[in-house]
């Protein structure tokens, strides 16, 4: 059996499913407390699903501007920094029949919640490996 750096290339698959059910849960926590921070009902359970959604329009999006990349190389990158906070905010506003601006903020601090979140998660586990302290340590220095 082949294996990837002494893991079987079939256990890659149910590793790479685990880790893509771990990061959709945790990234529909960030949802759900800017959902409260504006005192909007709804359980973890609708989150978690517009969370989904949302995730897949945008790899569905992602895939498009991804095509329309080969084409046109500056456009899709620029758009597809803003598309997902967009497709977020439209799916926030269905979802939770909400106003489209006060959507619009609550994707802007999902992101927000989102990005420190996931970097601090990437350090934490970088810096018992050595990696974490000398990307670190190229800030402080001079």
């Amino acid at each position: 059996m082949e294996t990837l750096g002494g893991l079987s290339l079939l256990l890659l698959i149910p590793l790479t499913a685990l880790v893509f059910a771990a990061v959709v849960v945790l990234s529909a926590v960030p949802l759900y407390f800017a959902l409260r921070f504006l005192d909007l009902d709804g359980s973890f359970l609708k989150a978690l699903g517009v969370n989904l959604a949302a995730g897949a329009v945008s790899f569905v999006a992602g895939l498009v501007l991804a095509f329309v990349g080969m084409l046109i190389p500056v456009i899709p990158q620029v758009i597809s920094t803003f598309l997902p906070i967009l497709i977020l905010a439209a799916a926030v506003h269905y979802f939770y029949e909400i106003e489209i601006v006060p959507a619009l903020i609550v994707s802007v601090i999902q992101y927000l919640l989102t990005l420190v979140i996931f970097v601090g998660a990437a350090v934490a586990v970088l810096i018992p490996l050595g990696v974490g302290g000398a990307m670190l340590g190229g800030f402080f220095s001079n």
